[in-house]
């Protein structure tokens, strides 16, 4: 049974939780206590009740933990990880998990469009922060996730440009004689660029007119490295 106590002028709220130990938590007014008493009793007779003291973990120290149990492709995590340190460890590294709210990750996608961030960008800002959240959720840390339905912003696709045959033959051929077979291959196939750089020659039948794909490489170009390179010290991002 929850108890209610006046202590210098504020209310604590005091409830015992399925396993026997109490938590509490402090309030200006009393109806703000008897309130959150209410709700931890409900919760309980409806076997929904969320542990308050697990809430309490900051951010940083919980994403690290969502972090650590990933696996994920090394490509995939590199991505996570700068989301991580330039977006959401800036804007919630020391607040509470239970502190967070949907109105603080709606002023996030606002301030990340204001700041000229493109759509997909910013979905994929919040794309993470729900992932991490909902770890909290399924590990009784919170009782939802706030960042579920937050409003994005339209992932606007732009139209597909296609090549006529005289292009990619003119494309390919000024690549030289090197990298004009991988450029044609790109072309007339369709291969992405993993499966590009996964493929080896005793895939190709050349005679047979085929070509195996059955695996890939997660290797980045050196020509898109430096062009990200280039991109970031142009935009200072």
């Amino acid at each position: 049974m929850a108890r209610i106590e006046s202590r210098n002028g504020r209310w604590r709220a005091r409830v015992w939780g399925p396993d026997g130990r109490e938590r509490s938590r402090t309030f200006d007014r009393k109806t703000d206590a008897d309130r959150w008493a209410i709700t931890q009793e409900a919760d309980k007779h409806r076997g929904t009740w969320i542990d308050p003291t697990l809430g309490r973990e900051t951010f940083r120290p919980w994403s690290k933990v969502w972090r650590a149990s990933l696996q994920r492709r090394p490509r995939t995590l590199r991505r996570y990880d700068t989301v991580l340190k330039n977006h959401l460890l800036p804007r919630f590294g020391g607040t509470p998990l239970v502190r967070i709210t949907r109105g603080d990750v709606q002023r996030m996608v606002a301030d990340d469009i204001a700041h000229g961030y493109s759509a997909s960008e910013v979905r994929r800002h919040v794309i993470v922060l729900r992932q991490i959240l909902d770890a909290a959720v399924k590990d009784g840390r919170l009782g939802r996730n706030v960042a579920a339905d937050v409003e994005l912003p339209s992932d606007q696709t732009r139209p597909m440009r296609f090549l006529t045959p005289h292009q990619l033959g003119t494309l390919a051929a000024t690549h030289g004689d090197h990298y004009a077979p991988l450029v044609l291959t790109a072309g007339w196939v369709g291969l992405r660029w993993g499966e590009l750089a996964g493929l080896r020659l005793e895939r190709v039948g050349l005679l047979r007119h085929q070509i195996r794909v059955d695996q890939r490489s997660s290797r980045t170009p050196a020509s898109c490295r430096s062009g990200r390179r280039r991109r970031r010290l142009a935009t200072g991002r």
